[in-house]
């Protein structure tokens, strides 16, 4: 990937953009679904909200 040329370069960063706000769109939908159902009792939810709260924090921070 050294060796990339300008347009290669930004065809990369487009597409690697579109990926990092598509997985921010989708753990988005994904907690303000799994949220109202968490009770703070079931160890399944609960673990899954965290790999989800993980996963937005992962792609926003890509994003800065």
């Amino acid at each position: 990937m050294a060796n990339l040329t300008d347009e290669d370069a930004y065809q990369y960063s487009e597409q690697h953009i579109c990926y990092e706000l598509d997985m921010l769109q989708w753990s988005t939908i994904a907690l303000l679904k799994i949220i109202p159902d968490t009770n703070g009792t079931d160890p399944n939810l609960i673990f899954c909200k965290n790999a989800l709260l993980e996963t937005f924090a992962i792609h926003s921070r890509n994003l800065i």
